[in-house]
């Protein structure tokens, strides 16, 4: 908003400016969609999200360390039901949380690996080194195929496209 009254304050630097900080520090938000596409040198600036199943955080509490090896056995339905029923009980740290919304996205439930970063989990770093899984799980691209053949379709960014979902059914 304030880069869009610099424009239209005939401040075009200064909204540039406010428009490349949102894209970048922001890559993965509905606003960064809007400043990309307002920029003149509007290019791609984030990779897709890879498609392979997530490995479990690298830190996680010793509480959980069961979790973990399921996870690396290959169980990661029992991991997700273990961490799910701690979750219930309210016996679920960050780190847990972190580890169950990986669980939901490895098991293709963006839903409720969204829901749950984002009402446990702000996104309060920047999208690079360890925050960058952060924003990867809060903005997941699901239905990559199905989202690039349509939004070439209708001639919309893909990226607009996921950002309805997220904003509208959480990816349901």
């Amino acid at each position: 908003w304030q880069a869009r009254a610099w424009a239209q304050m005939g401040r075009v630097d200064a909204a540039r400016r406010q428009w490349r900080f949102v894209r970048d520090r922001f890559p993965y938000s509905y606003y960064a969609v809007w400043a990309h596409h307002r920029l003149p040198d509007a290019e791609p600036w984030a990779p897709a999200a890879s498609t392979t199943a997530p490995a479990p955080p690298a830190s996680v509490p010793l509480a959980h360390a069961d979790a973990v090896w399921l996870w690396r056995l290959g169980l990661v339905r029992d991991t997700r039901d273990t961490l799910r029923h701690r979750e219930n009980l309210g016996a679920l740290g960050h780190p847990g949380r972190q580890l169950l919304a990986a669980a939901y996205r490895a098991r293709n439930d963006w839903y409720r690996s969204h829901w749950i970063l984002q009402h446990h989990d702000p996104l309060d770093v920047a999208p690079e080194g360890a925050g960058r899984a952060r924003w990867l799980a809060a903005y997941p691209r699901p239905f990559a195929k199905a989202v690039r053949f349509q939004a070439k379709n209708h001639q919309v960014d893909p990226l607009l496209i996921w950002a309805v979902m997220r904003q509208e059914s959480g990816f349901r």
